[in-house]
């Protein structure tokens, strides 16, 4: 036995070659026949014709025939036709053999076969069974194989599903595995959109309409084949539009967000293909919502930070606003927090001003730097009533809140287009002004507006805090002043008593007066002085002013005793003045009690206020001290009153008792540039 020759008939047969062996058994015993194969599900087509039958290319639904009429036979199956399956066969041949499983081959003869025949077939039917299942075998292995590897490349793209893509991305990147696994001829991603599908990768086609599975609210991740059976799950438009275009359809979805994959093969694909792309999309849709959730986790996180971080700055802010207790600090520090927190390229700060009774545009931050202004906008008796209003509002609508107010657009007249939103600033149901912003150098919205509207009333509490105060030290400082006067006036007057010579009375009032109200000269005229005195003077009132001079009548019991004429080195105020009339009105009694030139007894006066400062000075030597005093312009600052160990103000000057000597620091702190010098009453 040739081995070799064996090998190559088999690699022959299994080969296809059966039908050509088959057709030259025929062809060598004369025999007239067609040979057909299987063609789709129902038709033949011929393969081979022996003799000279005329030749058929195809017989249409002629397998479906002679499957009804051998179904219930096996091995080899000789069928005679009748007239209408001569007629399918164009009324050539009279009987057909049947070979193979299913049958695999077809052969039309023009004449019954003999029992020889007969045997040929059989063992023709052993070949055409012997190479089908090979081919079975080869297409099973292939279909292992290709199985295999669309398993293993899922299973390599598996992990990477999970990583924390954006949803759009994981949706792209499904684009890329679909086609390494399941190899299709045309793949194409569309996404639901609130508009309609479009179509977000992938190749080309016609967009589906939203009916069907396009338009359903509850999906299931399973691959929907486009064919006649699934036309009412797709819609009827849907089928139309895509079952010469596309094969199958998988959804998927996570949350809102709901994407379509549409799949075309060349040829028809397997259940097997079918199941894996089931489970890819059901993975698929897992990892989608896993993503979905993580992107929200971030958002939320990011949305919590910037809250966290807007919460963080409104407490620095109100606590700074709080603690500020001057009204020009307290406007940079508003305008400064509404920039900060709105990151605005300008902010504006108009606020109601008691005295001039209007509003007034008080300032602006422009670029991060804060300009003061004092521009008028609107008169107005008393602020506006503000119940109506909200806590904030767009600057568009400034014309209507003007209305709501009624009063004039004035109020609202710095605002530009660059201008955005208004926070009002509001004291129980006063308005005492408004912040104004600009857009954000971001161009991103502001953030809450909840928190600046917080800031706002914080705004406002602190504005009315700041003023409040003021008129509480403005109080304090007057009612100071009248009880340093009062004790000044009756030290003084208790001097005074003793002093029996005009002169030294003179002297006395010049160096007391020239203490507190820096009195440059100061002449007294007795009664013996009484022409000397002009004319202004003697019918005027308490004070008359002549040049440089006040002169100030003395006068008792109604008669002009004398006068008091001083000039000081700047005007006298009104206290000032009302000092003077006080001391007028004790200083003309004496006049009678006393003696004109040098020679009645003279009595020294020790200044009161040196007395206090003397005093103040023992006080710290004894505590082992070396105190300075000295004199400069009233009132003092927060760091000069804590620096101090007593300070006398009175009118528009101070006498401060410093603990240590006059120099380095302490004159830093008291400086000469302001008017500060040495008095006496200290070293």
């Amino acid at each position: 036995m040739d081995l070799h020759r064996l090998c190559h008939q088999t690699s022959f047969i299994l080969g296809g070659g059966v039908l050509s062996l088959i057709s030259q058994a025929l062809a060598e015993r004369g025999v007239v026949a067609s040979v057909f194969q299987p063609h789709s599900r129902n038709d033949l087509y011929l393969s081979d014709v022996i003799g000279d039958m005329e030749p058929l290319p195809a017989v249409a639904d002629g397998l479906v025939r002679v499957r009804e009429r051998s179904s219930s036979r096996a091995g080899v199956v000789v069928l005679a036709l009748d007239e209408g399956e001569r007629s399918l066969f164009s009324g050539v041949g009279s009987h057909v053999v049947l070979l193979g499983e299913g049958p695999d081959v077809v052969v039309l003869l023009e004449e019954a076969p003999d029992g020889e025949l007969t045997d040929l077939f059989h063992s023709a039917d052993s070949l055409v069974r012997l190479w089908r299942r090979h081919l079975s075998v080869d297409e099973t292995e292939r279909h292992l194989a290709g199985l295999a590897y669309m398993l293993y490349a899922l299973k390599s793209a598996l992990p990477s599903l999970f990583e924390p893509f954006p949803v759009d991305f994981l949706a792209t990147f499904l684009l890329d595995v679909m086609r390494e696994c399941f190899c299709p001829e045309k793949l194409t991603l569309l996404k639901d959109e609130a508009g309609g599908l479009r179509r977000l990768g992938g190749d080309e086609g016609p967009l589906p309409l939203r009916q069907g599975l396009f338009a359903a609210c509850h999906l299931s991740s399973v691959p929907v084949v486009v064919d006649e059976e699934h036309r009412s799950a797709l819609g009827g438009g849907n089928f139309a539009l895509l079952r010469d275009a596309y094969s199958a359809v998988l959804p998927l979805f996570s949350g809102d967000r709901r994407f379509f994959y549409l799949l075309k093969w060349s040829s028809p694909a397997s259940s097997g293909l079918f199941h894996a792309l089931e489970l890819l999309g059901g993975i698929a849709s897992r990892a989608m919502a896993l993503n979905a959730l993580q992107e929200e986790r971030e958002s939320q996180i990011g949305r919590l930070s910037e809250r966290e971080f807007a919460l963080r700055g409104l407490h620095g802010a109100l606590l700074s606003l709080i603690d500020e207790e001057e009204e020009m600090s307290l406007l940079e520090r508003i305008l400064d927090a509404f920039g900060e927190m709105t990151q605005s390229r300008r902010t504006l700060l108009v606020l109601y001003d008691e005295i001039s009774q209007a509003y007034r545009l008080r300032g602006e931050r422009r670029e991060g730097t804060v300009l003061f202004t004092d521009r008028p906008l609107l008169a107005s008796e008393r602020p506006l009533p503000a119940a109506s209003l909200p806590l904030s509002s767009p600057v568009a609508c400034a014309g209507s809140l003007a209305s709501v107010l009624e009063t004039s657009d004035l109020l609202f007249s710095p605002l530009e287009e660059e201008m955005e939103r208004l926070f009002f600033l509001v004291d129980g149901e006063r308005l005492l002004g408004y912040v104004a912003v600009g857009v954000a150098v971001t161009g991103s919205p502001y953030g809450e507006e909840e928190s600046l509207e917080t800031l706002a009333s914080a705004s406002a509490m602190a504005l009315r805090r700041c003023r409040l105060l003021d008129e509480v030290r403005r109080q304090r400082d007057r009612l100071t002043d009248q009880v340093r006067t009062r004790t000044f006036l009756r030290e003084l007057a208790g001097e005074i008593q003793q002093i029996r010579s005009l002169a030294s009375l003179e002297t006395a009032l010049c160096q007391s007066l020239s203490v507190v109200l820096d009195v440059e000269t100061l002449r007294l005229f007795g009664p013996s002085d009484l022409e000397a005195i002009p004319e202004e003077v003697l019918g005027g009132g308490e004070s008359v002013l002549i040049g440089c001079d006040h002169w100030f009548p003395l006068r008792a019991g109604g008669q002009l005793k004398g006068a008091l004429c001083l000039r000081g080195r700047r005007s006298l105020d009104a206290e000032g003045l009302e000092l003077l009339s006080l001391v007028a009105t004790f200083v003309a009694p004496r006049l009678d009690g006393v003696e004109e030139g040098d020679g009645g007894t003279v009595v020294d006066l020790e200044d009161p206020l040196h007395r206090l400062l003397a005093e103040s000075v023992a006080e710290a030597e004894a505590d082992g001290l070396e105190p300075s005093v000295v004199e400069g312009p009233a009132p003092l600052s927060e760091e000069q009153r804590r620096s101090c160990c007593r300070a006398f103000l009175f009118r528009d000057r101070s006498f401060v008792v410093l603990p240590f000597p006059w120099e380095g620091e302490l004159e830093a702190i008291f400086p000469v540039e302001e008017g500060w010098r040495p008095t006496g009453g200290g070293s």
